[in-house]
């Protein structure tokens, strides 16, 4: 029986509510990628401090112990999409795990620019890893029905 993590990180709580979702759905160990000094202010300060981040290649150290992800055949990411890419805390957290031969799905929330350069940029953090078809949702609408169809999906190319 395959073993699924759902590691994600979430600012506004729109990533947090569809990866909780999502291990339920999959009866999947949920991790929330954490980072030592969280994000704080408006949003704008947000985006502005993601975007000198992304910029820099910054990765912030996390909070917490990461998973031990050694038992675990599929991972599915989720990240906010942040000017196109991935957020930070997620690039620390890839460079930190070893997901080599493991399976991968990405998920995202954006704001109207979908899943932009998210899986091309997991991919190249994580370039041994197989990859299974990305989900993105819109803000806060995510709903059951979208997430149960992407797990079917994924089930067809494999076991999650």
């Amino acid at each position: 029986m395959n073993q699924t993590l759902v590691a994600f990180f979430s600012q506004s709580g729109n990533t947090r509510q569809m990866a909780e979702k999502i291990a339920k759905m999959a009866n999947a160990d949920c991790y929330e990628i954490v980072p030592q000094t969280p994000y704080t202010g408006s949003y704008a300060a947000v985006m502005d401090q993601s975007k000198k981040e992304i910029g820099e290649r910054y990765c912030p150290p996390l909070a917490g112990t990461l998973p031990d992800v050694s038992g675990d055949d599929t991972v599915l990411l989720g990240t906010p999409n942040w000017w196109n890419t991935i957020a930070p805390p997620l690039a620390t957290f890839l460079k930190s795990v070893d997901l080599s031969g493991k399976t991968v799905a990405v998920f995202c929330t954006h704001g109207g620019g979908g899943s932009g350069r998210i899986e091309r940029a997991i991919k190249a953090l994580c370039p041994n890893a197989r990859y299974l078809p990305a989900l993105s949702i819109y803000g806060d609408t995510v709903r059951d029905e979208e997430i149960h169809n992407w797990l079917d999906e994924l089930s067809a190319y494999h076991d999650v």
